[in-house]
């Protein structure tokens, strides 16, 4: 089966999945606003702002194993 999309939903964002990357939309314009290069299983955003990305094995080229990622995105 195909998993679902893994959203996250703020006041003027939201974080979507793509195959390839990890976008910031703005809710206002529609338009990507930010992106993180990364093949995405799952995303998490603390209520401090850290948006935290969980990858899969071979993710990006120079990951061999599953990895957490964190981001300060205040």
């Amino acid at each position: 089966g195909v998993a679902a999309p893994n959203l996250i939903v703020t006041d003027n964002l939201v974080f979507v999945c793509s195959a390839t990357q990890v976008y910031a939309v703005s809710l206002s314009t529609h338009k990507p606003v930010w992106s993180y290069p990364v093949k995405a299983a799952a995303l998490a955003l603390s209520p401090s702002g850290v948006l935290y990305i969980t990858t899969s094995a071979g993710a990006t080229p120079d990951s061999a194993g599953a990895s957490l990622i964190a981001i300060n995105l205040k």
